[in-house]
């Protein structure tokens, strides 16, 4: 099963502006908004019905002849630790290609990071790849959050 960010929910603290209507908060108010910048990179907002992607998926097989739950379901502590697991396999290329590429290019990277800046981890796990790249931020002598 497949998860596209676009069918991630989107919660947002009471108060908490869309990031598009944050970001063109900046341009009309600029000196009422922090000096930041927040980049939506979904095609379009959009909440997952949960309720309705269970009914979806157990009611009709997908294109493979099967019946399927959301992956949101199955991302538990265990699912995440076998997921790990999953990822230090020779035939799960994905992660150690980004590995791959990250420990030739890390320094190449934090040398166009900012001291300052804040490093977001978007994934959850053990920290492998963000591991890489905070290294090669601390030998560039940059800091950031």
């Amino acid at each position: 099963m497949t998860l596209f960010i676009d069918q991630v929910p989107t919660a947002r603290p009471n108060g908490m502006q869309n990031p598009r209507k944050q970001s063109s908060a900046k341009r009309d108010r600029k000196n009422h908004v922090q000096d930041f910048e927040i980049t939506s990179i979904r095609g379009k907002e959009q909440l997952l019905d949960l309720s309705a992607e269970i009914r979806a998926g157990l009611s009709k097989p997908n294109h493979d002849g099967l019946r399927s739950f959301p992956s949101l379901l199955l991302w538990d502590e265990r699912g995440l630790k076998y997921f790990e697991e999953v990822t230090y396999a020779p035939e799960y290329y994905l992660t150690n290609t980004e590995i791959s590429l990250l420990e030739r290019h890390s320094h190449e990277i934090a040398k166009n990071i900012k001291s300052g800046s804040v490093l977001l981890e978007l994934g959850s796990g053990s920290l492998r790849k963000t591991n890489i790249l905070l290294k090669a931020i601390d030998a560039a002598g940059k800091h950031v959050d």
